[in-house]
């Protein structure tokens, strides 16, 4: 998808599932209700932010 956008400025974060308390995170974890207040609130304040 970035490369749709060439001139958008990027940042890359990894999180661990450690992180965020659980055993794994997955490839679409991301979008479990269970991320909500951990992974969505950061992308969210990222997004708000810019």
């Amino acid at each position: 998808m970035l490369e749709l956008y060439p001139a958008s400025r990027t940042e890359l974060r990894q999180v661990s599932p450690r992180e965020v308390g659980a055993p794994a995170i997955g490839h679409f974890g991301f979008f479990r209700e269970r991320f909500r207040d951990n992974l969505w609130r950061d992308a969210a304040l990222w997004l708000e932010a810019q």
